[in-house]
């Protein structure tokens, strides 16, 4: 009676174990869902400065592809673009290229005054920002970089990690709340300096180099020479 007593409390654990398993597999099954992104949201992407630069207002769309769900942008065109001043003066924007506005190329911010962003776009629909005070900045006091080996996460190619560190030492007011953006233009020495479409690069002693059209066979269109003297590339860093 003991042994049948002792196989019959092991096979009940063993069918008990078993169910387990079973109820652990079906946890675990993959539940196929297909998530639809719905974002569709306008952006808008401008500054206004005290600077005798070009002050230009950008606006796009981003929205969610309705059958894949990724996401994507596109520049909001035709749409009536203003800076409104101390809420009296109104300055019309132009529209240089698609979704990129320009202010009139005199016009700077100045210290002091309010401004407000207006638009409307083709279909009636209208937006407005608040009212921001243009505030001095206070003077940048120093400025110094420090190379660090791991400056960079995560790594970009799945190993860079090293990198400048910038550093810059400003006085700010400590009775205001202030928001601060420094910009900078990076200069990168460029090894590939031309790329020639449906042509050819050549330069004929100290003449200016010329691009010069040729037919070519289907498939080679495209050609990229390398570049004997200084060639430099800037981009703007914020």
């Amino acid at each position: 009676m003991t042994n049948l007593s002792s196989s019959i409390r092991l096979l009940a654990l063993y069918i008990s174990w078993l169910l387990l398993v079973s109820v652990l597999a079906a946890c675990v099954d993959p539940e196929d869902l297909m998530l639809r992104g719905t974002v569709d949201i306008i952006v808008v992407d401008g500054t206004i400065t005290n600077l005798a630069e070009e002050q230009i207002i950008r606006l796009n769309r981003s929205k969610s592809d309705p059958l894949t769900g990724r996401f994507g942008t596109r520049p909001i065109t035709k749409a009536i673009v203003e800076v409104v001043v101390d809420s009296s003066q109104v300055v019309p924007c132009h529209e240089t290229v698609d979704g990129s506005y320009q202010l009139p190329s005199d016009f700077k911010g100045q210290i002091g005054h309010a401004y407000q962003l207006r638009f409307t776009l083709s279909d009636g629909t209208k937006y407005a920002s608040n009212q921001q005070v243009i505030q001095p900045v206070p003077p940048i006091d120093k400025a110094a970089s420090q190379f660090n080996p791991k400056s960079i996460f995560p790594a970009l190619s799945g190993f860079y990690t090293a990198g400048h560190d910038l550093f810059i030492d400003v006085k700010d007011p400590v009775d205001q709340r202030n928001y601060y953006r420094w910009d900078w233009k990076l200069y990168e020495k460029q090894e590939w300096c031309k790329t020639c479409y449906k042509g050819v690069y050549a330069i004929y002693g100290d003449i200016t180099a010329q691009l010069m059209s040729a037919p070519f066979p289907q498939g080679i269109i495209t050609f990229i020479y390398r570049e004997t003297r200084n060639c430099w590339k800037t981009a703007t860093m914020n």
